[in-house]
């Protein structure tokens, strides 16, 4: 279990004010690190790679601990636009998901899984 870090992306090809940010090699257990995006608008996130019987999460709070100590932050699993949680189990085909909540704090996090999990989550959005 460790927490991955974000990359954000800074292909020139991307659309002005979009903002496309990653987190690579998620494996069993794992979570990624926090980022403040409440000041963002349309958010998508999609989730892709080997899941074997893991279940992929998208997270997000307002609570202000989770900053400086995401562990004991109090997480809820976002929503798409129909209610459901974006949430991904043994995923063959990536989807984009858009998410209902504008919380301030947002990350994707893997519960389950085996040895041949290796997930990347993906975040975009305007700002």
């Amino acid at each position: 279990m460790a927490t991955r870090n974000f990359v954000e992306d800074n292909d020139p090809t991307i659309a002005i004010g979009t903002r496309r940010i990653r987190w690579s090699g998620l494996l069993q257990g794992d979570d990624g690190n926090v980022i403040q995006a409440g000041n963002l608008s349309d958010k998508t996130v999609q989730f892709w790679g080997t899941f074997g019987t893991a279940t992929a999460v998208f997270q997000g709070t307002n609570d202000t601990t989770a900053a400086t100590s995401p562990s004991t932050a109090a997480w809820e699993t976002v929503s798409d636009p129909q209610g459901n949680p974006v949430s991904k189990l043994l995923a063959t085909t990536p989807k984009g998901e858009s998410v209902t909540e504008n919380y301030e704090f947002y990350r994707p996090l893997i519960t389950g899984g085996d040895g041949t999990t290796n997930i990347t989550c993906g975040l975009n959005a305007k700002g």
